[in-house]
């Protein structure tokens, strides 16, 4: 198939030996590859070309950055951030509330630069953090309830702003209207909206300065995730802890009763990972094993189609596989295994899952043949993930450019952001 393209790509050509070449209509542009004696053959889609990728045939404008291998992901409601090995942080999508860090409140469907040098982002629902080479914290987007953590509430901050007052960091998290860090001693920090406790304090009800938490139990902070209304978190002991909102029983302790305090979950068990989605928790213990619990009504635990609405308490997942990694997103959870493979489970209503349609899954389904994902991370109705390789993948809604393909479509499996595979 071609697609009628401006003349000015007329005067471009594709990566290394692809070439654009005029077909029998000379407004009809085929992405094309050329062998020395100048005979052509159409070259996969996701091919880059010099002013964009190669979509059905034709060479579709988008603009990436230079750096072709990734570090780290990280996915929001409705846009995506990515850290390249060269220290350069990106952001795409939603714009409206300056979470893409750019100085304006522009949609942007394609990588917007961020000032910095990064290792590391996190993605609130509508707020962007960044974990810079020296240990230092700046966030951007909205600001309503002191999510950024400048100290100030405004509207929105569309240029990274300095996380005041924290020491040197090893993480940092984003919730819907929250943020959590932990620092490289092993203290953790939360700041933002706080009226379901997910602050880790009775008061107040919302904090525009990281809170230290501090309830009189001695803790070395490992990790932590934070949700829609609560937030969990792992320590050095192996024992895991959950507060906030609990009107799924995502804090997994029994009941629905809310915590500002943090709250022992599954005692007697060591927990080496932790997700919190929006109303559901997923982690993983020291046997690789993977128990999920809270919200179930679009299957989001994993649990099968017998399973329950909700879960109060961990509850494994059935699976033969060992487990590396998870995260839980919206409606939507994701985990990696040790043996590379990705699965997916959940709400699809965007092809979200990764699987070629949009049913929803009830257990985990495996995602494509790729056996060598690195990370990955989950947004409200799309997906994103990074290999071993440095390839970045991203599927699901693209309605925001939140996907950064190109064509603001769905895409039900995973493509290749700014590269030239499709898995």
């Amino acid at each position: 198939m071609t697609r009628t393209l401006p003349l000015l790509l007329l005067l471009a050509s594709c990566h290394e030996d692809v070439s654009l070449i005029a077909g029998p209509d000379a407004a009809a542009i085929e992405c094309m590859v050329c062998a020395a004696e100048g005979e052509c053959s159409p070259v996969a889609d996701g091919t880059i070309c010099s002013s964009g990728v190669c979509r059905e045939g034709a060479c579709v404008a988008t603009t990436c950055p230079g750096a072709q291998r990734w570090l780290a992901v990280a996915a929001g409601e409705a846009h995506s951030c990515a850290v390249a090995w060269t220290g350069e942080l990106f952001c795409w999508g939603l714009n409206m509330d300056g979470q893409l860090g750019a100085g304006d409140r522009e949609l942007r469907g394609e990588p917007v630069p961020v000032a910095g040098d990064w290792v590391d982002a996190a993605a609130g629902w509508k707020h962007t953090c960044g974990l810079a080479r020296d240990g230092g914290a700046a966030c951007w987007g909205k600001n309503a309830e002191g999510q950024v953590g400048s100290g100030a509430v405004s509207m929105s901050e569309p240029t990274p702003v300095p996380v005041m007052d924290l020491p040197a960091l090893r993480s940092v998290t984003g919730g819907q209207d929250h943020t959590c860090a932990v620092g490289v001693e092993g203290g953790l920090w939360c700041w933002g909206k706080n009226a379901d406790g997910q602050l880790g304090a009775a008061e107040p009800t919302r904090s525009p300065a990281p809170l230290e938490i501090d309830d009189g139990v001695a803790r070395v902070w490992r990790q932590a995730s934070a949700g829609a209304k609560h937030t969990c978190g792992t320590d050095l002991d192996e024992r895991l802890w959950c507060w906030g909102g609990n009107t799924e029983g995502q804090l997994g302790t029994g009941g629905t009763e809310p915590s500002p305090a943090p709250v022992e979950v599954g005692a007697g068990t060591g927990w080496v990972e932790v997700a919190a989605g929006a109303n559901h928790t997923c982690a993983i213990d020291t046997g690789d094993r993977l128990h999920c619990w809270g919200d179930n009504k679009e299957g989001e635990l994993g649990l099968g189609e017998d399973a329950p609405d909700r879960e109060v308490e961990p509850t494994e997942v059935a699976s033969e596989l060992g487990w590396r990694t998870v995260r839980a997103g919206d409606k939507t959870s994701c985990a990696i295994a040790i043996d590379g493979t990705l699965w997916c489970w959940g709400k699809n209503d965007a092809g979200q899952l990764g699987l070629g349609d949009v049913a929803r899954r009830d257990a985990p389904v495996r995602v494509g043949g790729a056996d060598d994902w690195a990370s990955i991370a989950v947004g409200k109705r799309h997906v994103c993930g990074v290999r071993t390789s440095g390839g970045l993948f991203c599927w699901g809604d693209d309605a925001d450019g939140q996907l950064n393909l190109g064509d603001l479509q769905e895409h039900e499996e995973p493509t290749e952001v700014c590269g030239d595979d499709v898995d």
